[in-house]
């Protein structure tokens, strides 16, 4: 599918922002579409075509942020509902999901701001933990501007000026984030478990 789709966009260079901003919002409904990919290429067209920067920046950004906005309606409209749909229920854990959105109700906006550059389909649980928690509208977009427009902004300026050589620092780097997210989660139900045993010795 993504190789079918670059080679749409490199014969259309002039529809590429609007062809780059829809297929990532196909991403909000939980679709295989990377993100990170789609930044990569339009690194890459913005710098080999640079008098369509702007507009590949612009349909970039929309795409991303709309879906961000797609995967938290899914989650807050459909609610208890999501995990009678079968593609859904798939990726989204209730476990997972209850879980997440502990770590909404304790560190807002870090949440999303480390969640985007963890890979491995962490981001759409992200999204659809922070609908399905019921957090607002106006909170959620506040929070997800700011962190998808530093992720965005990184990711854009790593590969428009190095281009593939940072591939692999990039992944590695990902890599390297999710393991600590997954350690502070560990030693953080750890920390909970300690003190919550050292209460009930006190009483």
């Amino acid at each position: 599918m993504m190789d079918s789709v670059v080679e749409i966009i490199q014969n259309n260079i002039h529809l590429a922002p609007f062809i780059i901003c829809g297929v990532l919002l196909l991403a909000g409904l939980n679709l295989p579409v990377s993100e990170d990919l789609m930044i990569f290429i339009t690194a890459c067209l913005a710098h080999e075509h640079t008098n369509y920067l702007y507009p590949l920046i612009i349909g970039l950004y929309l795409g991303i942020y709309g879906s961000d906005l797609i995967s938290f309606s899914i989650g807050k409209i459909l609610g208890p509902a999501i995990w009678k749909i079968k593609f859904l229920s798939k990726s989204l854990k209730k476990e997972k999901v209850e879980q997440v959105g502990n770590y909404y109700s304790r560190y807002g906006i870090f949440v999303l701001l480390i969640g985007r550059f963890i890979p491995f389909g962490v981001r759409n649980l992200l999204f659809m933990s922070a609908g399905f928690v019921k957090i607002r509208w106006p909170k959620f977009m506040c929070w997800d501007l700011v962190a998808s427009v530093l992720t965005t902004a990184v990711y854009f300026s790593l590969y428009y000026t190095f281009g593939s050589k940072v591939i692999q620092v990039i992944k590695d780097g990902n890599i390297v984030i999710f393991v600590i997210f997954i350690c502070a989660c560990v030693g953080y139900l750890v920390y909970r478990k300690l003190k919550s045993r050292k209460e009930q010795g006190s009483n």
